[in-house]
C-alpha cells in the first residue's frame, strides 16, 4: 500500500517532521495551497519555493520516505 500525506499548510509545514515519522506514511508530496499561505504562488523560480522544495527533500530523504 502506497500512503502519501500532501502538505496543504503552514501548520503542515511546521510539523513536517512529526508527519514524516508516522508509520506506514510512504511519501509527502506539497500542494499549491502551501505556496499561497506563504504568499508564493505561481513563482517557480522564487527562492523562498526553492528553499521550501530543497528543505522537504532533505526532510523526506533523512526519514527514508
Amino acid at each position: 500500500m502506497l500512503v502519501i500525506a500532501q502538505i496543504e499548510s503552514v501548520p503542515g509545514w511546521d510539523n513536517l517532521e512529526e508527519i514524516l515519522s508516522v508509520e506506514g506514511l510512504s511519501g509527502i508530496t506539497g500542494g499549491p495551497k502551501i505556496l499561497r499561505s506563504m504568499g508564493i504562488p505561481g513563482e517557480p523560480d522564487n527562492p523562498k519555493r526553492k528553499e521550501l522544495t530543497s528543505n522537504i527533500e532533505s526532510m523526506a530523504r533523512s526519514k527514508k520516505k
